[in-house]
């Protein structure tokens, strides 16, 4: 890649979370717009993929100069709250967010027009949503809930304490060394000392 078409992005790593702050990329300071070349837009969205690591939770912040559209086409990627009519930047840039794993954040609930607009045309009436926040599209079981009303119980909350102890003894800095390990283990040790709570069913 020529020097000219550098990449220039910033990556803020937190634990298992990649946060991409989207400033400049293969020569643009955003997403190639509509009128540009077939070649240009493939260049960006090629260079922008390369950056990501996919064994992490993704959270990407940019102008990708394109609407996402109000049809649900790809309902992993835009929820009912997407907008405007798409066109082929929109169809590039859902293709793209579909192939990575990443959903568009601002259609998954509703905001107002004046929090949602980010474009405003000199023309001073047309507007336009090009702006988004993607994150990875990550399916989870609810973590387990535990009684913890059985701390009250000495016996009990003795044992629980006891384990918190011998972990925290037995541990190294590395196996804390991300907030998941620590609620991993923390599970755990509830799990030897503390049951399950079952949540209760409304009729």
């Amino acid at each position: 890649m020529e020097s000219s078409q550098k990449t220039l992005y910033n990556i803020d790593r937190h634990a298992d979370i990649d946060i991409v702050c989207l400033y400049y990329v293969s020569n643009f300071c955003y997403a190639p717009t509509n009128e540009a070349t077939a070649e240009a837009k493939d260049l960006f969205y090629n260079v922008l993929e390369d950056s990501f690591c996919f064994t992490r939770l993704i959270i990407c912040l940019g102008d990708f100069n394109a609407v996402t559209g109000v049809d649900r086409r790809m309902p992993a990627v835009v929820s009912p709250f997407g907008s405007e009519s798409p066109n082929d930047n929109s169809d590039r840039f859902l293709k793209f967010c579909a192939s990575v794993r990443l959903r568009v954040c601002g259609s998954w609930f509703y905001r107002k027009d004046i929090h949602r607009l980010t474009w405003h045309s000199n023309d001073g009436v047309t507007a336009k949503e090009v702006d988004h926040i993607l994150d990875t599209v990550i399916k989870t079981r609810p973590p387990p809930r535990f009684n913890i009303g059985f701390l009250r119980d000495y016996v009990t909350a003795a044992t629980y304490a006891a384990e918190v102890e011998k972990c925290f003894v037995a541990a190294s800095e590395e196996e804390f060394s991300s907030w998941n390990s620590f609620c991993d283990a923390m599970t755990k040790m509830a799990d030897k000392a503390l049951d399950h709570d079952v949540p209760m069913r409304h009729e």
